[in-house]
């Protein structure tokens, strides 16, 4: 799988360096359009507001776990954060109960026997043809 990443990755920068004229990659007019002065005001409102969270929390641990354990709704947005909002549960919901009986069943159909293959794909089939009958799909 890398080399075929590779092949296109040197492509586009081969057909940028050479075909420029035809801007493929238009960066040259990106970075005449950029205004570093706002660039320098975002980082340098960034490092403000890093410092300042550094100072207000990392500094004072203690006080702020003694805030945290003293909240409960700071407590309950913590567990909800750590447990991924609910998505960790609800995935590992679907792999229990959908994946794994569904693999478990797949598994044992497959017998290795070429008519038993055959009998399970012709019945899958005849199925399908009768839930289209049916219109149910």
């Amino acid at each position: 799988m890398l080399v075929p990443i590779l092949v296109l990755s040197i492509s586009v920068v081969v057909g940028w360096v050479l075909f420029d004229y035809q801007s493929l990659l238009p960066l040259s007019e990106v970075l005449r359009s950029l205004n570093f002065v706002t660039i320098g005001a975002s980082l340098i409102a960034l490092a403000i507001g890093a410092s300042i969270a550094y100072l207000a929390f990392q500094s004072r641990i203690q006080a702020t776990q003694k805030i945290v354990q003293q909240s409960s709704l700071i407590q309950r947005l913590r567990a909800s954060l750590l447990e991924g909002l609910g998505f960790d549960r609800f995935y590992d919901f679907l792999w229990r109960r959908t994946v794994l009986p569904l693999s478990r069943i797949a598994s044992s159909l497959q017998t290795g026997l070429l008519g038993v293959n055959s009998a399970l794909m012709l019945l899958a089939l005849l199925v399908l043809l009768f839930l289209l009958v049916l219109r149910v799909l």
